[in-house]
């Protein structure tokens, strides 16, 4: 029976269209890089096949698909200024007695001179609109001014975000609030994959392309220390067929105050994992949750208080 003309919609086409290329989890006995870092009970449920009980829903997925335009947009301006080596190469760290296999695909790997004059050149010749072409150019001289002797060859891994997850900073200037270590733990993977002695983090903000460059170098004995320590945890519980642990609910932010764990929040196991049967119930029970241990925190500090002035 043919649709009614009638009820259609754009989003309604495209959220069909995401549902439709949404991958399968499959079992598997390697370590993707990019779960690096995550929580374990939801890599574990991943790694055995488990069906998610809390899919991403078409919004989160087209905000995905959206990054992916504009991860190959990025690559469409560092090949114009000649930057770009190569790009979504395969690494594999082999298995050992004790590891499992480490498999992943890096972003790009950069490296050489930015020759502004040239780029300026290509990125004109590209079909790119003017704003795109002026944000291209915005980043050959970044590049350039940043490494005017030239890159060495490095492993460059490029996270899009949303500008709020800048802090505005004084004389109209912007930083990156934090890193999330599972980013570094992923860039760390292809070093040690590729041999490359450093990698770039970059955070480019998608609405004015505001970069934070975060270098990571491989013999940082902190993040190798971070690396091995998840490696073997995580190829414990699978080889071993032991369920990991569960996360908090409630973790505590910068300012020392509880709030909902937002590991659980993301999690597409959250209905397994929580009990509860929806991420809004279980929301109302951390927020919940969270207020009461914040109480607790500020009356035990406000009797510490009165048993010092006493």
């Amino acid at each position: 029976m043919e649709k009614n003309s009638k009820n259609w919609s754009i989003i309604g086409i495209w959220n069909e269209e995401e549902n439709l290329d949404r991958y399968e989890i499959k079992a598997r006995d390697y370590i993707n890089a990019t779960d690096i870092g995550k929580p374990f009970l939801d890599r574990y449920y991943k790694m055995i096949g488990e069906p998610e009980t809390n899919p991403f829903e078409p919004r989160i997925l087209r905000i995905f698909s959206a990054g992916e335009e504009f991860h190959f947009l990025l690559r469409r301006i560092f090949r114009k200024i000649g930057f770009l080596i190569d790009y979504e190469q395969r690494i594999e760290i082999p298995a050992t007695e004790t590891l499992l296999k480490v498999v992943g695909y890096y972003d790009m790997k950069l490296g050489g001179n930015v020759n502004l004059v040239k780029a300026e050149e290509a990125i004109n010749k590209e079909d790119f609109s003017d704003f795109i072409k002026a944000k291209a150019l915005k980043i050959a001289k970044y590049f350039a001014e940043r490494y005017p002797n030239g890159l060495e060859p490095v492993i460059c891994e490029v996270k899009s975000v949303n500008s709020l997850a800048f802090v505005a900073h004084q004389h109209g200037k912007g930083y990156l609030k934090d890193v999330y270590p599972h980013h570094v733990l992923q860039i760390y993977t292809y070093l040690k994959a590729t041999g490359i002695r450093q990698g770039r983090l970059l955070y480019i903000s998608k609405d004015n392309l505001l970069i934070e460059e975060h270098l990571v170098n491989l013999n940082d004995r902190n993040w190798e220390n971070l690396w091995q320590l998840d490696i073997k945890t995580m190829s414990d519980f699978y080889r071993n067929k032991v369920l990991p642990p569960r996360e908090s609910d409630i973790v505590k932010d910068e300012e020392g105050k509880w709030k909902p764990n937002w590991r659980i929040e993301r999690s597409t196991y959250l209905t397994k994992i929580t009990g509860f049967k929806d991420k809004k119930e279980w929301m109302e029970y951390a927020k919940n949750l969270a207020k009461e241990e914040n109480k607790k925190s500020k009356k035990s500090k406000k009797n510490e208080k009165s048993k010092s002035q006493n």
